[in-house]
């Protein structure tokens, strides 16, 4: 199991509740403070954010994401697409790094790319 880490759960739940805060366990006004998520309210009541955050990110699991690399291994269990180079598999990929001639950086980039159904039919 991942281990807990406040911040970034913190932040995942900003993202997911938006500008609005719509929702967010946070959100609710106390006496004292406009909102759970001032800085104010965090230090004085640490420990009750803290778990708020936990209760939150044990409700919401993060879903794990879909990149070029995991797809590929699902096909090809064995490979290691980091020693393909995307250049040499899409005529059309334009690498951000070529003037650098930095193909490590731009493999990288290339297969851990997080896909969904609109950048599988994108060309580069």
């Amino acid at each position: 199991m991942k281990e807990f880490n406040p911040l970034y759960e913190y932040a995942r739940m900003c993202e997911t509740h938006g500008e609005t805060c719509e929702g967010c366990p946070l959100e609710n006004p106390t006496d004292r403070w406009d909102d759970k998520c001032s800085t104010d309210y965090v230090v004085e009541h640490i420990d009750e954010v803290n778990n708020l955050i936990r209760k939150w990110a044990e409700t919401h699991p993060e879903k794990p994401k879909k990149t070029r690399h995991s797809e590929f291994l699902k096909l090809f269990p064995k490979a290691d697409p980091l020693n393909i180079i995307p250049c040499n598999i899409e005529a059309d990929y334009n690498c951000k790094y070529s003037e650098a001639y930095d193909c490590w950086m731009c493999t990288k980039d290339y297969w851990y790319m997080e896909v969904n159904e609109e950048t599988k039919s994108e060309s580069h």
